[in-house]
């Protein structure tokens, strides 16, 4: 039974984010044949983004409300039916992106409490699983969009991010089948804090770390392609530097996995960030864009996998302690600020006219975010 709860966490956690994040490079495709503007094409990331805010509320409300089995299934074929609706027509294309990031709200909320309940003892080594397996989908989703568009169009490529989420619903009906008369898994709500959660100084700030990492994660994700540019990079280039801003994740997640204390995980976080950003003030050679797009990379998502284990560890601080409620109030805050970044560092360009102010800014952001980790593991 636990090898099993612990496959379907994996393939679930291929989801959180190939739906969306992963088609940003066929934003033209999109834009020429649905005859769409940029401002319309941008929404397909943040339209997520806003919904991971507004949803991650209510989710502990939802899954208190129905019976998880039946809710995880129909949160799957919405997933599922949404992907492949999706392309068909500009109206199917915001209401299927919509739907996804309703979805994926709720499951990214859900995963830590899942990993605290099912994996309790292992919590750190099964949220680097976990977190490994959802940068992988999204770096292997960045590398196939482009060519298996170029072969099958982009409507039949983006489709196929579907089959992730007919794997995981194929793995949960056989996960259910296998043990019936027994609960699959189970959400553990403390029910004295339904009505009357106050937010204390350590939810506090998380709820502000889990903000600066999503802000500097997704604010980077939208502008690096055009830092690289002014750095001098070609497209082919930059396609490449975004794959292995990506990819550098899953090396972050095997670190992770392997180094038990947080506050050395926080070190390389910072010290990766740092050595990256410097390499984009004053670089002179394209090539070495290479190295700071994994260093970049490396460390958002060390970080964000820190966020991912301290939502889901156990903190014992008695009747306040909620891990649903405190995902869904954090990861609300932190999506609302990320979903503010790209339109926030676009202004701020426009103002200052200069990339190397925002980078200073992020580097700022990302130090902030370490040394509120830092507080938080202690």
């Amino acid at each position: 039974m636990r090898k099993k709860n612990l496959t379907f966490l994996i393939l679930l956690a291929t989801n959180l984010r190939l739906a969306f994040t992963s088609i940003t490079p066929i934003f033209s495709n999109i834009q020429k044949s649905l005859q769409i503007s940029s401002t319309t094409s941008s929404l397909l990331i943040t339209l997520p983004l806003i919904m991971f805010a507004i949803c991650s509320v209510f989710t502990d409300q939802i899954f208190r409300k129905f019976e998880f089995n039946q809710t995880m299934t129909g949160l799957l074929l919405l997933l599922i039916s949404a992907i492949i609706l999706r392309p068909y027509n500009q109206i199917t294309l915001l209401i299927g992106t919509i739907i996804i990031g309703f979805v994926l709200a709720l499951l990214n909320v859900i995963m830590p409490s899942l990993v605290l309940n099912q994996f309790a003892k292992e919590k750190q080594k099964i949220t680097g699983y976990y977190s490994l397996a959802t940068s992988l989908t999204a770096a292997v989703g960045l590398l196939l969009i482009v060519p298996l568009t170029k072969y099958w169009g982009w409507q039949l490529a983006s489709q196929l991010f579907s089959l992730p989420a007919i794997l995981t619903l194929v793995a949960w009906f056989t996960l259910k089948s296998s043990h019936p008369a027994e609960p699959t898994f189970r959400l553990t709500f403390n029910k004295t804090v339904t009505n009357k959660f106050k937010i204390d100084a350590h939810l506090l700030i998380l709820i502000i770390f889990m903000g600066l990492q999503a802000f500097v994660f997704y604010g980077l994700s939208t502008w690096l392609p055009s830092i690289f540019e002014s750095c001098g990079a070609t497209n082919s280039l930059i396609a490449i530097l975004m794959f292995l801003f990506q990819f550098s994740g899953l090396l972050a997640n095997f670190i992770f996995i392997q180094i038990r204390h947080i506050k050395h995980i926080l070190v390389l976080a910072a010290a990766s960030f740092v050595l990256g950003a410097v390499i984009l003030l004053a670089n002179q050679v394209p090539m070495l864009l290479i190295l700071s797009a994994i260093l970049l990379g490396l460390s958002t998502s060390l970080i964000f996998t820190t966020t991912l284990f301290l939502l889901a560890k156990d903190n014992k601080r008695g009747a306040n302690s909620d891990p649903a409620k405190q995902a869904s109030l954090t990861m609300s805050f932190g999506y609302a600020l990320a979903a503010l970044a790209p339109i926030t560092l676009s202004c701020l360009h426009d103002i200052l006219n200069s990339w190397s102010l925002l980078i200073l800014l992020l580097l700022l952001l990302m130090l902030l975010a370490s040394y509120l980790a830092y507080r938080l593991d202690k």
